[in-house]
C-alpha cells in the first residue's frame, strides 16, 4: 500500500494508508504541540498579509502593532464621523489606548487582586513622560523617603 493512499474496500469502507514518516503521526503526546505550531505558522501568515495591507494605506506601517494602530485609528475616525456613536465601540477604543481599564483589569481590582500593566518600550517612555508631568507637592513627601 502507497504512503498516505486511501483504499476502498468491497465492502465500501475506506482505510488510510500507513504513513512512512511516524514523527508525523499526530499523538496525544503531540498534538498541542502541533495544533500550536499550525496556530503559529496561520497567525505569522495574517500578520503578514495585514502588514501588507496596511502599507497599501499608509507605506510607514512597518509591522504588526504599525498595523494595529493603523485600524485602531481608522475605528476612532469612524466613530468621531458617527452621528451615533456606540457606547461599546468607544469603550473598546479607550481601553485599546490606554485610556480606560480593560474589563479584566477592572475584575481583579474589585477583586483586591494586583493589576498587571503590559507596556511596548514606546508606551512605557510615553508614561514616563507623562508622570514628568505631574507637579511634585513639596509639602507632602518626607524628605527622607527622597
Amino acid at each position: 500500500m502507497a504512503n498516505n493512499t486511501i483504499l476502498r474496500h468491497a465492502d465500501g469502507k475506506f482505510q488510510k494508508g500507513v504513513s512512512a514518516s511516524p514523527e508525523h503521526k499526530i499523538t496525544s503526546d503531540n498534538a498541542r504541540v502541533l495544533a500550536s505550531a499550525r496556530w503559529e505558522k496561520y497567525r505569522q501568515a495574517a500578520v503578514q498579509r495585514v502588514i501588507e495591507e496596511g502599507r497599501g494605506i499608509d507605506p510607514n506601517v512597518q509591522g504588526g502593532a504599525d498595523a494595529w494602530a493603523l485600524l485602531v485609528s481608522k475605528q476612532y475616525i469612524a466613530l468621531m464621523d458617527s452621528d451615533k456613536p456606540r457606547g461599546d465601540d468607544l469603550k473598546a477604543i479607550g481601553q485599546v489606548i490606554g485610556a480606560m481599564p480593560m474589563s479584566h483589569e477592572v475584575a481583579q481590582e474589585q477583586a483586591g487582586q494586583a493589576v498587571t500593566l503590559s507596556l511596548s518600550s514606546a508606551g512605557l517612555d510615553r508614561l514616563v513622560s507623562l508622570l514628568g508631568m505631574i507637579p511634585i507637592r513639596q509639602d507632602i513627601i518626607d524628605a527622607d523617603e527622597v
